[in-house]
């Protein structure tokens, strides 16, 4: 089976690691598969028996668009120039299957009718009814992808300016039959996705449960590293960007008013509305490698992710459960399929912080329990969340796709 998948921009986040770590996985196990992927510096390279096409549409080469402008990725819409340029590629590598990543799905779903080739495309997000895919107004309440046309303009324009809010916006609503009609399967990466998706008119019947998968200990803080880091004796740790839809303001809070030894370390980049700074009970460590993370987390008694956005599917829980630690964390998103509650940590409700005060103590003040539940998250996240266990589920979903009569059961699972 010849299989393309197709990716956005590599901005360096989960979603482009995440296609591309299964592009190679794929590949490994036997399966032909090739990689395209918008960017602006345009080619093909191979990488460990892959073929990678890097390409280009109309915006990618409007650089004035971009705030970064290293990073330029597909817009809301179909690109003419992407089209064009990836029915070359398809036309190259006669793939059975494509699947697709991001917004550049909106290209490929435009050639759907001229290949006549199945097209999957994983939901990372929410970017396909919700123009800031994240689906939070500007004072964090969740927001559902339901507001009118004028609160999605003034919400997008704080992230995106004017202009370019108006753009996403217009491509985002005016393209939602395409998806509808140009796509066989959606992934959706956690039940709260899928539900989501399925309030916002998507199709149920093409709605799957594929979660993101742990990618492994390529960078797991090895012991060289441990000793090196100047961290407290016994620490909560949070990783993650320091922000208000992170909830880190609401954690920092909830500590604050605890009343224990206990340090807490935060791991990110400070964003715009955070108000903290490293005292003697709160360290604050900025821009820190993955492996500095990981050791961090080997060195932890628990975590917290206490996101007031609803998160699709945190990576950050995976690799903390992955490192043995139990976790409190916001009922928000998908967390809620990765933590399961009073077995492998705490879900509390969002944005309740006496409620997250309670189980950060629950878990300070019971270091056996915290260990035992850690122990069980790292055992969940071997079961489900394992890339070799995703990579199975999507190899069965694929077949399945191309062979409709075969016995593969593709009925939605729970976690």
């Amino acid at each position: 089976m010849r299989i393309l998948m197709v990716i956005d921009a590599n901005d360096g986040r989960g979603l482009f690691r995440h296609a591309y770590v299964l592009a190679k996985k794929l590949a490994v196990a036997g399966w032909h598969v090739a990689i395209a992927h918008i960017d602006h510096d345009e080619g093909m390279i191979e990488d460990e028996g892959v073929r990678v096409y890097k390409f280009a549409g109309y915006m990618q080469h409007a650089a004035f668009l971009y705030s970064q402008r290293d990073i330029r990725h597909h817009g809301s819409m179909p690109d003419g120039l992407a089209i064009r340029k990836l029915a070359r590629i398809i036309e190259a590598e006669k793939p059975d299957l494509i699947h697709t990543h991001g917004w550049v799905t909106y290209s490929v779903a435009a050639l759907r009718n001229s290949l006549g080739i199945p097209i999957v495309t994983t939901l990372h997000d929410y970017g396909f009814f919700c123009p800031t895919k994240i689906l939070l107004r500007d004072n964090n309440e969740s927001c559902y992808g339901k507001e009118s046309l004028c609160a999605c303009l003034r919400c997008g324009s704080a992230h995106y300016g004017l202009l370019k809010s108006a753009m996403t916006l217009c491509g985002v609503r005016k393209n939602f039959k395409l998806l509808n009609s140009g796509i066989d399967r959606y992934f959706a990466v956690s039940s709260f996705v899928r539900e989501s998706y399925v309030a916002a008119g998507f199709p149920d019947d093409r709605m799957e449960l594929m979660p993101n998968f742990y990618m492994g200990n390529e960078s797991a803080g090895d012991q060289k590293t441990i000793p090196t880091l100047q961290l407290p004796e016994a620490f909560i740790l949070f990783v993650g960007l320091l922000s208000k839809h992170k909830g880190v303001n609401l954690l920092v809070n909830a500590y604050r008013k605890l009343k224990t030894d206990v340090k807490l370390v935060l791991i990110g980049s400070k964003q715009t509305g955070f108000e903290c700074d490293s005292g003697d009970n709160i360290i604050i460590m900025e821009n820190q490698p993955h492996d500095v993370v990981m050791a961090a987390w080997q060195r932890a008694l628990f975590g917290v992710v206490p996101s007031i956005w609803p998160e699709p599917c945190p990576t950050v829980a995976l690799e903390a459960m992955a490192s043995k630690k139990a976790l409190v964390a916001s009922d928000a998103g998908g967390i809620r399929d990765i933590v399961v509650h009073g077995e492998t940590g705490y879900l509390y409700e969002s944005c309740d912080e006496r409620d997250m005060m309670n189980y950060l103590m629950e878990l300070i003040e019971h270091p056996g329990r915290t260990q035992e539940m850690g122990i069980r998250g790292y055992q969940r996240v071997q079961d489900y969340f394992s890339v070799d266990r995703v990579k199975e589920r999507i190899q069965i979903a694929y077949r399945k796709i191309l062979d409709p009569n075969g016995e593969a059961d593709l009925s939605p699972r729970a976690f």
